[in-house]
């Protein structure tokens, strides 16, 4: 299966509406082959990390270089501090 089959497979599967999912297929069909694959390299990558509803953010970061692996990374760690305040007040 090819990279655009990969994405198209993983868009239909997800949870997104209807019309977002329409508007990431037509979206990611008109990039360039090496565009799909930072795609789908990325939405592995957040998977990977625990992050959900990773094409928007994915395609986001690809076509309009807006770091969101970075930022979804920092709120993943702002919620682990607020989930343990005694551990992190040991630190302080």
């Amino acid at each position: 299966m090819n990279t655009f089959e990969q994405l198209k497979k993983i868009i239909k599967d997800s949870k997104l509406s209807d019309n977002a999912k329409e508007f990431y297929l037509s979206g990611i069909a008109n990039l360039d082959a090496k565009k799909q694959t930072a795609i789908l390299d990325l939405v592995i990558k957040m998977d990977k990390a625990g992050f959900r509803n990773n094409i928007p953010a994915a395609y986001s970061e690809v076509t309009e270089n807006i770091p969101q692996f970075a930022r979804m990374s920092v709120f993943k760690e702002m919620q682990k501090i607020v989930r343990d305040i005694e551990g992190n007040l040991e630190l302080a």
